[in-house]
Parts: C-alpha cells; structure tokens; sequence
C-alpha cells in the first residue's frame, strides 16, 4: 500500500480542496433531484480543513503509518497472501477452482479483519451471482503487514527452446496483529496465548512445473517478562519475569497447542544467551516446555478422541547461543553448527520437509508437515 485516504459520511470538514468544491456537474442524476450532499445540506458545513494548515488531520498519524510501505494486498484480492500455500492454493485460484480470499484467509495476519468484518457479514446473505459481482469489483480487500516480494532467477537449467530456465523466488513475511507492538516496550506473552511480534515467513520458489513453499515462524519468548525502562535507556539487557510459574503455564500452553493445530508439529530454536538474565528466561522457557510435554504425553487417548481434533504432532526445543557462536566463529558458524552438528535439528528439517504444488494440475504434491518456531531476545 502506497497510499491511503480517509473519508467522513458525516462532514465535509476534513474533505481535501477538490472535494471542498461544490461541483453538481460530478453527480449523474437529474438537477431537479434534492442531493443530500449538496452546497447547502449539513454534509458540507464548515470551511474545508484544508484552508486551516494549523489544524492535523485527525487520521494522519494512521495514514503515515499505513503508507509505511509495511502493509500489502493482492491487487483484486484474486489470491490469499494472508495464507501460506497448502492452507490455500495460487495456482487453483489462477484459475478459478479455488474459494474466494474473502473466505479462507487466516485472521491472524489480516489487519484490517475486524473493520470488513460487518461487511462480509453482508456478502455471505447474498445471492451467488450477485456476490461474484461484488467481488469483482474489489471492493473488499484483505491487508497484511510484513513483507513481500520476488525477483527472477536462474535455475541452471536449459528449456526446449534453448533459453535459460528462469523461475521466481519469493518471499512473504506476515506480522500478526494480536500482540503487535514497538520493540522494547512489547514483549512475551498474554492471557491468550499470543506472543509479541509474531511473524510467519514463507519461502517460495516457482518453476514451469512445480511451485514449492517452506514456513517458518519467530515470536518473543512465550512468557510474561518485561524489560525495565532504566535498562532500556542504558541498553542494558535487563530482564524480569512478571508471573510465577503456574500462573505463565496455561498462557504457555495455549500458545503452543495453537502452533500445533496450525503448523501440526514444532520445533522451538532459542537463540538465547547462557549468561546474566537470558539465562533466567531459557531456563525458565525449559521448564515450561517440559511441563507441556509431560501434559501432552499423560492426556488419556479417549480424552484426545473426545477433543474431536485432528491429531497434534511432536514438541521439541534447542537452546542454541548465538551469540558465543557469532562471536567466536562469525555468522557462517550459525548456518554450519544448525545444519551439521545440531542432530536433532537436522532430523526436524528432514521430517517436516515441505510444500510442494504442481502446476500442470494444481494438485498439492506434498505439504510441510512442521515448522520451526525462533527466538532471541528482541523477537
């Protein structure tokens, strides 16, 4: 999003100069038809805004902030970029076998879900026909924060023309709205289970033949902890856990049985350090975690049937100090101890594998089967 107006249905006050202008040749009606939005009705009363400078805008601050260059929307909400792919499908929707964005989207990246809320309310009462017109006309459009984008790239490959294959990678990076908020002063965890900064990033990589997708999330480390405003001035890393233990747990566990019934199986990396006070919050995520898993494994299997819930997969952890790592071997020693020395991440990659969609058909191939959830400090 680019750019962004705000209109009031109740006065002209704030209107911009062109709109100011009374202007009956802009109206398609008949002249002797009473506009009740014409010079001399309520709508208009007042001078324009605009011809008072002194005065802001009193969405201003939300239009600066809109026009970022942070949120994005698929252009005649023909896809659903709230979604990462095999909880929707583009190559489908490309061609009309797949249900409307307005329909599947995940409400957990959609910032503006609450505002069309009403709206698609009123769209699901319509007529099949006269909904697929409301739709074409993107009236509706579904917004996310983050990031998007691609760029062409070679894949080594020759087609049958004897042209260098070319695909499309890309990326897309959705913020969640539940527990958004400026670093520093929103951190951990709350009563629902949302963490701050949550973010899910997916990886996708076009070809002629096959389109493939890998997931991945981050969020703040899933308890209630706050940074002390002395220790931001100072950037000291300072720490304080504001819940005890049985308190933190059931928060603690809505989190990551939420991450379980969206993702089926995850693997926590902590990036933590092992010293000072980010040692008190691993250790404490630790705990937590065990605690879960202890839950997860002693629940009766008729207890689980009556939850009438599809099967929830594997809950692991991995303390991991980036920081010693970055420090002693550089950023290469990350890629290198994850992959290679780390067991059971490696293990984890090879079993959660990925998305792959064909196409030719538009058939889900295969479909990643767990995620890897990241923290530090700051995310």
């Amino acid at each position: 999003m680019i750019a962004v107006e705000f209109h009031s249905l109740s006065t002209s006050y704030w209107d911009s100069p062109e709109l100011a202008q009374p202007s009956h040749s802009a109206y398609p009606f008949d002249e002797d038809l009473d506009d009740p939005y014409g010079p001399q009705s309520s709508y208009s009363a007042g001078p324009s805004s605009t011809q008072q400078p002194a005065i802001e805008h009193p969405c201003a601050g939300m239009r600066k902030y809109v026009e970022s260059g942070s949120f994005f929307f698929a252009e005649g909400c023909k896809w659903d970029i709230s979604s990462r792919m095999g909880e929707t499908n583009w190559v489908q929707a490309e061609r009309g076998g797949a249900q409307h964005p307005l329909e599947t989207f995940d409400e957990r990246f959609v910032w503006n879900a609450t505002l069309i809320a009403p709206f698609l309310a009123f769209r699901s009462g319509l007529p099949e026909d006269v909904r697929t017109a409301l739709d074409e006309q993107s009236l509706l459009i579904l917004v996310i924060q983050g990031f998007c984008g691609s760029l062409p790239i070679s894949t080594g490959a020759w087609s049958d023309d004897g042209r260098p294959e070319v695909a499309a990678l890309g990326m897309i990076s959705r913020l969640s709205w539940k527990r958004a908020g400026a670093r520093f002063r929103t951190r951990g965890i709350d009563d629902d289970g949302q963490v701050a900064n949550f973010v899910e990033t997916e990886v996708l990589l076009a070809t002629g033949s096959v389109c493939l997708s890998y997931v991945q999330v981050r969020g703040s480390v899933p308890l209630f902890w706050q940074q002390p405003s002395a220790g931001i001035q100072t950037l000291q890393q300072k720490v304080e856990i504001t819940r005890p233990a049985q308190a933190t747990q059931p928060a603690f566990d809505k989190h990551f049985l939420d991450l379980l019934e969206h993702y089926h199986s995850v693997h926590a990396i902590n990036l933590l350090g092992q010293k000072d006070a980010e040692s008190m919050l691993s250790a404490a995520y630790s705990d937590h975690l065990a605690s879960l898993k202890s839950t997860k494994e002693s629940t009766p299997v008729s207890e689980k049937k009556a939850m009438d819930a599809r099967p929830l997969g594997t809950v692991s952890l991995t303390q991991y100090d980036v920081h010693a790592a970055v420090k002693t071997n550089g950023n290469e020693a990350v890629r290198y101890y994850l992959s290679d020395r780390i067991h059971e991440v490696a293990e984890s990659t090879e079993r959660f594998g990925w998305t792959a969609i064909d196409t030719t058909s538009g058939q889900i191939v295969e479909q990643q089967q767990g995620v890897f959830r990241i923290n530090c400090l700051d995310w």
